[in-house]
């Protein structure tokens, strides 16, 4: 029987969790030196032509997306936005001495609220990119299919209070955003919607998801995804995957 290496790793955290940090800062360091993406949709960025995009990342978590987003458009200026303060704070101290970077220690949805984060607990070891405001989605995500061992009675959901605000407060004017917060998507996108009117940015989301897909759809958005090197519409695979209006499609030849 073949062994899954991610598999392997996951399951070794719950005894070494210290490499977890390790293994952020090591492939942070080496994607940035070789200017490579962690996941290869992300290159698609690299056809942007603002010298100085404004890139929000929704759901940051340690910031590998982030350094990605630095690696292919080195003149972009990021704003991360973590739910879970304790995530948002070691990501903030990462990036501290990067102007380009800035760190948003909150949440956002369709409200101003304060909602329940759900973060996935093995063995003492904090799930905490898993972390989710559905409870149910926040267990569901764990069984043997994602760990060697599993054992369902050493997991815990620990709960956080956490802080909650509509995008449309900030009144930003982003080029991209990157939204990726474990099936809190939707309401994301609807405390988005005067954002997304009047600036259309491009909006990288997870695939294979219809919600996403649905409402994105209703606001004149069509789906793509980078393959080597061009956009190919309507392709559903991959880590994420591009959402854009036609004006932006043409703007970076996603579409004839």
């Amino acid at each position: 029987m073949s062994l899954d290496v991610k598999k392997v790793l996951r399951s070794l955290l719950v005894h070494a969790p210290w490499v977890q940090d390790l293994r952020f800062r090591t492939e942070a360091r080496v994607l940035a030196v070789l200017r490579r993406p962690y996941r290869a949709e992300f290159a698609g960025l690299r056809t942007i032509e603002a010298r100085d995009p404004l890139v929000l990342d929704i759901g940051c978590n340690r910031g590998i997306a982030i350094s990605t987003i630095l690696s292919m458009k080195p003149g972009a200026r990021v704003m991360g936005f973590e739910a879970n303060p304790d995530v948002a704070a070691a990501t903030k101290a990462q990036f501290a001495h990067d102007a380009r970077v800035q760190i948003v220690s909150t949440g956002l949805g369709d409200a101003p609220s304060e909602m329940t984060l759900h973060v996935p607990v093995y063995r003492g070891y904090r799930f905490d990119g898993l972390g989710s405001m559905d409870a149910h989605a926040a267990r569901a995500l764990f069984d043997d299919r994602l760990l060697y061992g599993f054992d369902r009675a050493r997991l815990v959901v620990e709960q956080k209070r956490v802080t909650v605000r509509p995008l449309d407060e900030y009144g930003l004017e982003p080029e991209v955003i990157k939204l990726y917060v474990q099936g809190h998507e939707p309401a994301v996108l609807e405390g988005a919607s005067e954002t997304l009117k009047r600036s259309e940015p491009i909006v990288l989301a997870p695939s294979q998801t219809p919600s996403i897909d649905a409402m994105l759809r209703t606001r004149g958005y069509a789906r793509y995804q980078w393959v080597k090197d061009r956009f190919v519409a309507e392709a559903d695979f991959g880590y994420v995957v591009y959402y854009m209006t036609p004006a932006r499609a043409r703007e970076i030849g996603a579409m004839p």
